[in-house]
């Protein structure tokens, strides 16, 4: 295998690991940022619709 053959492996292998870390925190950052805009909206959503 030639060299350049080589580095091309090992950048893409470094540029799929830091992609699938870079999308697995970010999922998990939209994940909790969901949960806390649906909670913050549901509690938001009763004291609205609580009668008055």
């Amino acid at each position: 295998m030639s060299p350049s053959a080589l580095n091309f492996l090992r950048s893409t292998g470094t540029r799929s690991v830091s992609v699938a870390l870079f999308s697995s925190s970010a999922l998990r950052l939209v994940t909790s940022a969901r949960n806390l805009f649906t909670s913050n909206f549901s509690s938001v959503n009763s004291e609205m619709h609580e009668p008055t």
